[in-house]
């Protein structure tokens, strides 16, 4: 497989073991380069709100809580 990128597309080239070569292109960006904002004008969460005594709470852990390793041993 041989890799070819261009400014909007990606062409790959593959050559199969008995000489066929196969060309596929594909676009590579729908949107400007740099445009996109990550986080939707949304704050930073404080992580001073997240943590009881340096420990994610169970709200910032979907629910879950942290596992206990004595939990996976069997006996």
């Amino acid at each position: 497989m041989q890799p070819l990128r261009g400014s909007d597309s990606i062409m790959w080239t593959i050559k199969f073991r008995n000489g066929t070569l196969k060309r596929f292109k594909f676009p590579i960006r729908t949107t400007a380069e740099g445009s996109i904002d990550c986080y939707g004008g949304k704050p930073m969460p404080k992580m001073s709100e997240l943590t009881v005594d340096g420990v994610f709470t169970r709200s910032m852990m979907g629910g879950f809580r942290a596992g206990n390793p004595a939990e996976l041993i069997r006996k």
